[in-house]
C-alpha cells in the first residue's frame, strides 16, 4: 500500500545503469519485506531475496530498450518484484513461474510517468509495479496461473513491449552482483543532481 512509496516518493532510492535502460532496483524492496513480514523470514533470507530482486532488474535493464519504446521501469520492477518476494514466501519453481507471468502481462506501464511535467505518481507508478509483483506472488501461493507465453506469446510482452531477449547473463554480469553496481544516492534527490548538488555543498 502506502509504505511502498517510502523511498521513492522522497527520491530516496538508489540508480541501476543497464546497457540499455536504467532505474531504481531498491523499488523492490518494498516486496521483499512485505513478504518477510508475510513469511516470517530470517534476515538472511531477507538479503537473499534482495540479492534476487536486483538481479532479475540488472539482467532486465541490460538488454531492455523500454525508454525509446515508451515503457517505464516497472516493466522490470514487477517480474523483480514477484520473484524476490517468491523466494521469501518458499513458491516452487512452477509458482514462480506463474507468479512472473501474471505480474509481467498486468504491469506494463508508459513512460508518460517520467515525461513533460512531472505529477506526485512518479514516486509512487514504481511502487505500485513492486506491490503487483507481490500480488502475484502470494497469488501464484495460492494455486492461481498466468498466461502461458507471457513473454513469447501472441500479444505478449516480447511482441508488444519489449521485442525478443535473453537472460544468459543473469548472475555472470562483470563486476559482480547487480545490489554491488547499483549506485547509492548521497541526496534524496534525482540521480542526475547528485553531482550538482555536491559541489554546491563543497
Amino acid at each position: 500500500g502506502v509504505q511502498t512509496c517510502a523511498l521513492p516518493i522522497l527520491d530516496a532510492n538508489d540508480q541501476y545503469q543497464g546497457a540499455l535502460f536504467s532505474g531504481h532496483p531498491s523499488d523492490v524492496l518494498s516486496a521483499v519485506l512485505a513478504a518477510a513480514d508475510v513469511a516470517g523470514a530470517t534476515p538472511h533470507a531477507v538479503v537473499a531475496a534482495t540479492v534476487v530482486g536486483y538481479e532479475v532488474f540488472g539482467a532486465l535493464a541490460e538488454v531492455l530498450p523500454l525508454r525509446n519504446r515508451g515503457w517505464d521501469q516497472g516493466v522490470m520492477v514487477a517480474p523483480a518484484a514477484a520473484l524476490a518476494a517468491g523466494r521469501l514466501l518458499g513458491l516452487t519453481e512452477a509458482q514462480l513461474g506463474e507468479a512472473v507471468a501474471i505480474a509481467a502481462t498486468a504491469y506494463v506501464p508508459t513512460r508518460q510517468t517520467r515525461t513533460g511535467h512531472l505529477s506526485m505518481w512518479k514516486g509512487a507508478a514504481t511502487s505500485a509495479a513492486a506491490q503487483g509483483g507481490l500480488w502475484a506472488a502470494l497469488l501464484a501461493r495460492e494455486g492461481m496461473t498466468g498466461p502461458t507465453a507471457a513473454y513469447e506469446g501472441e500479444e505478449g510482452v516480447w511482441q508488444m513491449v519489449t521485442g525478443p531477449f535473453t537472460l544468459d547473463h543473469l548472475g555472470a554480469m562483470p563486476g559482480g552482483l547487480a545490489v554491488e553496481r547499483a549506485n547509492y544516492k548521497a541526496f534524496a534527490a534525482e540521480d542526475h543532481s547528485q553531482a550538482l548538488l555536491s559541489q554546491g555543498l563543497a
